[in-house]
């Protein structure tokens, strides 16, 4: 039962979970424990509240964590940290971490999530001193990460990093049985340093794009690769859309993430 193998990781290597000090000399000092126990509210939690509320009112607990980081870092008073070094900030390793998370399960899939997180558990339980560290997990993801997507984890893990994806436009016409729908969009990415710094970096990365009708229905959630500044998609759908954008779900950490959908208007031909 995967809930077994969570708690296990979570109960038994590491008993005193988040307040766990890792050795000095290690700038890997978040807590396995924690990272642990996010993987096991994400598994126990929120494949439920998705299935029964839908993508859409999953995005309203996304956004709450997401809020609930953002703040955190505002008033940081010393320095904040990339996730996998970060020095015991609740912030960080529990709303950040939750977002995290969440979006690697959806880029990597469950099934080899749980794999790794099996073997780790297989190699590292119970151990004596030396400590497994957070360097050794996130080596193993990196490792199951195919090469066009390897960005994810130096993004998530090993830097501070955030979006700007505004969806600018959203427009649609009806052709025979189908709907064009046609999505422009301005995106960017931004890298910070421990006091707040931030710099524009270049990005080419796979992000959501999702169409949905008046039901919250899903008419169409695909990956697309999506460069920096203006992007267009050309989508047909079944059903006449009613809101479409961007990053829809709040997977990905935006500071403004309200510009992701927008409504659909219809025009003629």
């Amino acid at each position: 039962m995967k809930f077994s193998i969570y708690w296990v990781l979570v109960k038994f290597p590491f008993p005193s979970l988040c307040s766990i000090s890792l050795p000095k000399e290690s700038k890997a000092k978040v807590s396995i424990g924690c990272l642990s126990l996010i993987f096991l509210i994400i598994d126990s939690l929120f494949p439920s509240l998705s299935k029964e509320y839908g993508p859409l009112q999953m995005k309203k607990f996304l956004k709450y964590e997401m809020d609930k980081y953002l703040q955190g870092r505002g008033s940081e008073q010393k320095k904040e940290l990339p996730l996998m070094y970060n020095e015991g900030q609740q912030y960080i390793h529990y709303n950040k971490g939750s977002l995290i998370f969440y979006a690697l399960k959806d880029y990597l899939g469950e099934e080899t999530v749980n794999k790794i997180l099996r073997e780790y558990i297989n190699d590292v339980a119970f151990q004596k001193a030396p400590f497994t560290r957070s360097t050794e997990l996130v080596e193993r993801f990196k490792k199951a990460v195919p090469e066009d997507k390897k960005y994810l984890i130096e993004d998530f893990f090993e830097t501070i990093t955030f979006y700007c994806n505004k969806t600018k436009s959203v427009i649609f016409t009806k052709n025979d049985d189908k709907y064009e729908v046609i999505i422009e969009s301005d995106n960017k990415k931004f890298r910070s340093d421990e006091l707040g710094e931030e710099h524009e970096i270049s990005m080419n990365d796979y992000i959501d794009v999702g169409i949905f009708d008046k039901d919250e229905n899903i008419l169409y959630l695909e990956k697309r690769k999506i460069k920096s500044g203006k992007n267009i998609f050309h989508i047909y759908v079944d059903k006449k859309p009613y809101k479409a954008g961007i990053d829809p779900i709040n997977k990905l950490i935006d500071k403004n993430p309200k510009d992701h959908l927008l409504k659909a208007i219809e025009v003629q031909k």
